[in-house]
């Protein structure tokens, strides 16, 4: 009977152990699952090589209003301008306004007045850590090119102390129609969570750098996708997701499946360059 009991009193020892960290015991630091087998993505068949930490989702505060860690409404990515030199965050402008439930839209000339914070966390898991992030990187001109800036839908910013990750680089690569590019982030729906690339064909590249798109998979969700980067088979950046449309009927897409529009590599690296300018380089 004494032997029943203890290891009676064993097992509910063990069990209590879990929840400890329910109750507030729990110090360990964030936990690194870059390496778990659990979390290795689903890789497609001619997809690139996608470093670890280099696609992140958003959160900020900001004076007309907050997304909070717990609400994800998009996807930012570390792009590098240059061959060497700083690496910035880079996602969707309008992901600071009213798409994302805020009060209003910020201006580009306010970026850096108007948003108070941006964290970032890893956007397939590798880690559970939120990672600050540094300011927003202001255009010399955004007061007299206001519209240009509105119409780029892009914004940078300073990765800061903390945020250690993988850039994305640019090539001398130029997207053109038909060409099959790669959306990389994590899907809510449409696909496995850990599958990082998601095949688009180029249906238009208009000399403004705008560019449209068809997605391969009809099921994917568009949740949280704006600002996910654009990826050539090289694995280097051919742009920046900014829009998905779901399939409308009889408007003649091939195979009625989603269709997405952007900025190719070439504008994108040119506002970066712009903007890094006032940072100097």
């Amino acid at each position: 009977m004494r032997i029943r009991q203890k290891k009676w009193s064993a097992l509910v020892a063990l069990s209590m152990v879990p929840s400890l960290g329910l109750l507030g015991c729990d110090s360990s630091p964030a936990i690194d699952r870059s390496r778990m087998h659990i979390h290795q993505p689903a890789r497609i068949e001619g997809s690139p090589d996608v470093p670890e930490y280099s696609v992140w989702r958003p959160f900020f505060k900001t004076d007309a209003g907050n997304v909070s860690s717990g609400t994800t409404v998009g996807t930012a990515f570390l792009a590098q301008p240059y061959a060497e030199g700083k690496t910035y965050l880079v996602t969707a402008a309008h992901l600071y306004g009213t798409a994302t439930g805020l009060s209003r839209d910020i201006r580009p000339s306010e970026w850096a007045s108007a948003i108070q914070s941006t964290h970032v966390g890893d956007a397939f898991g590798a880690t559970d850590a939120i990672k600050a992030v540094g300011a927003p990187l202001t255009p010399v001109d955004a007061d007299s090119e206001q519209q240009r800036w509105v119409d780029l839908d892009i914004i940078a910013l300073n990765t800061g102390p903390n945020l250690n990750g993988n850039a994305f680089k640019f090539s001398n690569e130029s997207v053109h129609t038909g060409q099959r590019l790669w959306l990389v982030t994590a899907l809510f729906a449409g696909a496995s969570a850990s599958q990082k690339c998601h095949a688009v064909t180029v249906n238009t590249v208009d000399p403004s750098g705008s560019i449209s798109y068809t997605f391969e998979n009809a099921k994917i969700s568009f949740r949280a996708t704006e600002g996910a980067p654009l990826l050539f088979d090289s694995g280097a950046i051919a742009g920046i997701h900014l829009r998905g449309r779901e399939a409308q009927p009889n408007e003649g897409s091939p195979a009625g499946n989603p269709t997405g529009s952007g900025l190719n590599s070439e504008a994108l690296r040119s506002a970066l360059m712009e903007l890094s300018a006032t940072q100097g380089g």
